[in-house]
């Protein structure tokens, strides 16, 4: 494999690697599921009315608009959910703290992990390539 190609699989693991690091409570086209009205309110339970209602209370986040097509992300749907149960915040504190006190490793995200493998695999790529073109 030559260098170029070696450096072409680096830099897309490295895009891979910038795109992990994103935050996932933002929109992100690519990653993203888009729900219509009749999903959103399948996943809640209410009826289109009661959505309708909380959007012009300001309690729902307003939808995207495709053409004149209304969708949610589901990134902003989660977010949603996430904001409404205090339950699932003190969890993720609790695990935190929980990394916290068992070492310095366990307090890195999962991102940072993943982000290390990907980066020790592509190293130990790069030298057995080395060393097969070396042979």
């Amino acid at each position: 494999m030559s260098r170029n190609a070696i450096g072409e699989i680096l830099n897309d693991l490295f895009q891979a690697i910038g795109q992990l690091a994103e935050p996932t409570s933002t929109f992100d086209i690519n990653r993203d599921e888009l729900l219509s009205t009749e999903e959103v309110c399948q996943r809640f339970r209410i009826t289109r009315n009661t959505l309708n209602k909380w959007i012009n209370k300001g309690q729902f986040p307003e939808p995207v608009f495709i053409g004149n097509v209304k969708r949610w992300p589901t990134s902003v749907i989660n977010a949603r959910i996430y904001e409404d149960n205090p339950q699932l915040r003190a969890r993720e504190n609790l695990m935190l703290q929980a990394r916290r006190v068992a070492g310095s490793d366990a307090t890195k995200t999962k991102e940072q992990l993943d982000h290390e493998r990907l980066l020790a695999e592509a190293r130990r790529i790069a030298k057995s390539e080395k060393s097969g073109a070396t042979a």
